[in-house]
């Protein structure tokens, strides 16, 4: 009898951790694609991983180039994507998104031509142009210009056009762009625009096939917003990002 008690105890012990906090190890896996090499995406994944935790579920984020990751989760090879602007859903309709957002972001014009005054998307009409591949504002901004942009795949891709001479022009998230200028030597010859190009909000895209989750993730997510936690997780992870 006391063997069997000892035994019970210890199952007990052992489906707990922490302070009174129930093991995740048996949390359902959800696979999600998000952007290599992409500080927004970074603080989007702690954000999401979080709100799975939340509802009992280990998320595992595999990061691609930028638009073979929407491509993956579109087609199914993935649970969701970590972070896309509203509408993204118009071109990927297998996508469905969670309507609280998990980032937000600036698209700017950086160049080294230090009198250039980029405000407008016009601004940019007869300039050579390099955007990132996958960046949904960008490619929509730069449609109706007379030359067609440049397409790279990652922030590092984009500086060197730009300071290589192949583009007078790039257009970026203002946080990835300035921890990508941080990192390189010669980033100090790179002009930042002050004025936005673009504005918007992130959010999180599941596949139609757990269409179920949006209800759960909606809520928890917007418990984080109104609490603050979605700010302090985007600090720890910029913080993070900054020591690499």
């Amino acid at each position: 009898m006391r063997l069997k008690l000892l035994i019970i105890v210890f199952v007990s012990l052992c489906t707990w951790t922490g302070a009174g906090s129930p093991a995740m190890a048996a949390g359902e896996i959800i696979r999600i694609a998000g952007a290599q090499a992409h500080t927004t995406h970074a603080l989007a994944a702690e954000v999401v991983k979080e709100a799975y935790r939340r509802i009992g579920f280990d998320a595992r984020i595999s990061y691609l180039p930028n638009r073979r990751a929407l491509i993956a989760a579109a087609g199914g090879q993935f649970d969701g994507e970590l972070g896309r602007i509203a509408g993204a859903e118009k071109n990927y309709p297998t996508l469905v998104r969670v309507p609280v957002p998990v980032v937000w972001i600036d698209g700017v014009a950086a160049t080294v031509d230090k009198t250039a005054d980029i405000k407008a998307w016009k601004d940019l009409d007869g300039l050579p142009v390099a955007i990132i591949r996958g960046e949904l504002y960008a490619e929509e901004g730069t449609s109706a210009l007379s030359v067609p942009p440049l397409h790279v795949n990652d922030y590092s891709q984009l500086l060197a056009m730009l300071l290589r001479g192949r583009a007078k022009v790039v257009i970026g998230i203002r946080a990835d762009l300035n921890l990508e200028i941080s990192r390189n030597i010669l980033g100090q010859h790179i002009k930042v625009g002050k004025t936005p190009l673009f504005s918007a909000p992130l959010y999180h895209f599941v596949h139609e096939s757990r269409r179920a989750l949006v209800p759960r993730l909606e809520a928890v997510l917007r418990k984080m917003a109104d609490e603050g936690d979605i700010e302090k997780l985007h600090k720890r992870a910029l913080e993070r990002l900054m020591l690499k």
